[in-house]
């Protein structure tokens, strides 16, 4: 059976309504079913809103980003099949159900968001796109959302990554990407995206930094031969964009010569950091098979 998982912070606006739904479609399920709300250092009446709706609940004292609220969130639930959504009202329990009935099929099942709401603003959806076309990329496979917060995956799977995954926004974008290129079925089922309540949380300048340097680890240490493929095709750009800007007399030769030079050596450390993670990773597996042969002896 399935424990759905409900990162929260500040969402006493809705949050009732959302719970109510969701139980309603939980309901209709066997076995025992289980909310977990996770109130991450609300400073309003949430956790009290979740307690009143008989959920399981779990609150830290402050805020502790929502990839930690999930990792609280999956230590108490009871079940390993998990459930994902967020607490903020953009997303309807009622599709929930449509991943419910074909999560069978996929070691991961993402609600894709669609509607009017998730592509009004026109910057956000152009950079989501580049981020997306990149990923898709590296990894070889469409993606068809990257960081939805409405999913079903399985513990065990989730459990593996959990040391790559991020403790902030980027916690489903890292799962995701960790998953597809472990070579993990992912499936993709539309859902509607609504307009969310109160204000979000996302620091959109930060946030995007920090999950750009995020997908560079786990692109780092699963495939980081593409990556350092894309780093030297950007490289080849950057100086041809360098020499045309010379050929047009808009920089001397010089301005040319010093540009290239430093956009070489960024690519040369950039090159040797990214390759040097796989032998991290096999040093990492080393360890693991010493712990595990430890484990193995008797005395």
């Amino acid at each position: 059976m399935i424990s759905v998982i409900v990162p929260v912070r500040n969402e006493e606006q809705g949050l009732a309504q959302m719970l109510i739904s969701l139980r309603e479609i939980l309901s209709t399920l066997e076995g025992s079913p289980e909310i977990v709300v996770v109130d991450d250092g609300s400073i309003d009446r949430s956790g009290r809103v979740a307690q009143e709706h008989g959920v399981v609940l779990r609150t830290h004292q402050i805020s502790h980003g929502y990839g930690q609220a999930i990792r609280t969130g999956l230590a108490a639930a009871k079940h390993d099949l998990i459930g994902l959504i967020d607490g903020d009202g953009s997303y309807d329990p009622k599709d929930f159900a449509r991943l419910i009935d074909i999560h069978d099929h996929y070691d991961m099942i993402v609600g894709a968001r669609t509607g009017r709401e998730f592509s009004k603003n026109l910057a956000k959806t152009l950079s989501r796109k580049a981020l997306v076309c990149f990923c898709e990329f590296i990894c070889g496979i469409k993606i068809n959302d990257i960081n939805s917060g409405m999913r079903i995956f399985r513990r065990p799977v989730a459990r593996l990554f959990l040391n790559h995954l991020s403790y902030g926004f980027s916690f489903t974008t890292s799962l995701t990407l960790c998953m597809t290129l472990n070579g993990y079925r992912i499936g993709y089922a539309d859902v509607n995206y609504l307009p969310r309540w109160g204000h979000s949380k996302v620091n959109h300048f930060r946030d995007t930094l920090r999950t750009l340097q995020k997908i560079f680890e786990i692109f780092a240490r699963y495939n980081p031969q593409k990556l350092y493929l894309s780093l030297i095709l950007v490289s080849v750009l950057a100086f041809s964009t360098f020499w045309l800007a010379f050929s047009m007399k808009l920089i001397s030769l010089f301005t040319v010569a010093y540009l290239g030079l430093m956009n070489l050596t960024v690519s040369i450390l950039l090159g040797l950091s990214f390759l040097a993670v796989p032998q991290l990773r096999r040093m990492e597996r080393g360890d693991e098979n010493i712990e595990t042969d430890t484990k193995g002896e008797v005395s």
